[in-house]
């Protein structure tokens, strides 16, 4: 049974997941390329966390929620495995346009990755609606 402290905490969480998405779009529009793919990245990480939050689960690392996701989530197939794609693309972009020298994210790469993770962020809505409906169903 889903507490209603785990569905707040899901919640929250994708409400940031939601607003890191619309500050990537914003920053794209702008032209700040890698600005942009770090909010991106952490839509997505928020979304991951969102989900986890339905099972209490939570990791100070963020290759531990990737892990945890894509062993728990998407191979299981509660998400589809492209998903796995998502997320490593978006790390990979995100590391490397905010820690390497020279290294910035170029137009297209940030524009295919906000698409990516505004599709992440919709299956993750829809993932956690539907298993908080589940839950209000079974009670």
């Amino acid at each position: 049974m889903l507490e209603e402290i785990s569905r707040d905490l899901a919640q929250y969480r994708l409400d940031r997941s939601a607003d890191d998405l619309d500050t990537a779009r914003i920053n794209l529009a702008a032209g700040k390329f890698n600005a942009s793919a770090n909010r991106a990245y952490y839509s997505i990480f928020h979304a991951m966390r969102a989900v986890l939050a339905l099972d209490k689960k939570d990791f100070s690392k963020h290759s531990a929620v990737i892990s945890f996701f894509s062993k728990d989530y998407i191979l299981t197939g509660h998400f589809e495995k492209e998903f796995s794609k998502t997320i490593r693309f978006a790390e990979m972009l995100r590391s490397g346009s905010d820690y390497t020298d020279y290294r910035d994210a170029t137009h297209e790469e940030v524009d295919d990755l906000v698409l990516r993770a505004s599709n992440f962020y919709e299956a993750v809505r829809e993932y956690i609606s539907t298993r908080i409906e589940q839950e209000r169903t079974n009670t």
